[in-house]
């Protein structure tokens, strides 16, 4: 997940992830050089969310997308809104999350005006991997923050 130096003796040492995940925040703060009791009050450097069952949340045949309110990394709560779409007879039609969780892939034709046809295999809008919470990693008194190994919205493991 990230990189730092230990004080006072210069040794590097590599955060890794503890579970296998989604990396769900990176502290926004932190820049090479940094020591991580100066910029991090609560030590907390890295939220990474664990992966469990992945949730597809499918359009049906004959729709047409207007929106598309999420992107991958988002993270997302039950009833949150993923997609707008537009039905054959002109009705709108709002996909919601069934599962909170975060978003691990957004299908890439699903853009405002495609519509949604018989040969289109998968017609998954979002897929979304639900969670049981979120593993915080925290750095060290006296470490120096060097770089980061992960961005938010990437897969991460041990």
């Amino acid at each position: 997940l990230a990189v730092v130096t230990m004080l006072p003796d210069g040794k590097t040492h590599e955060y890794k992830a503890k579970v296998n995940g989604i990396a769900t925040k990176v502290h926004p703060g932190l820049k090479p050089g940094m020591l991580i009791d100066d910029s991090v009050i609560d030590k907390n450097i890295a939220v990474v969310i664990p992966q469990f069952t992945v949730t597809p949340v499918f359009a049906d045949h004959g729709e047409t997308i207007k929106e598309t309110k999420v992107s991958v990394g988002s993270k997302v709560s039950r009833g949150d809104v993923i997609a707008v779409t537009e039905l054959p007879g002109g009705e709108e039609h709002t996909y919601k999350v069934p599962v909170a969780g975060v978003v691990t892939a957004v299908h890439p034709r699903m853009q405002p005006g495609f519509e949604v046809t018989s040969g289109l295999y998968n017609k998954a809008i979002v897929e979304i991997e639900a969670h049981g919470g979120q593993v915080v990693v925290q750095g060290l008194p006296n470490e120096v923050f060097g770089s980061w190994k992960v961005e938010v919205g990437q897969a991460v493991q041990p």
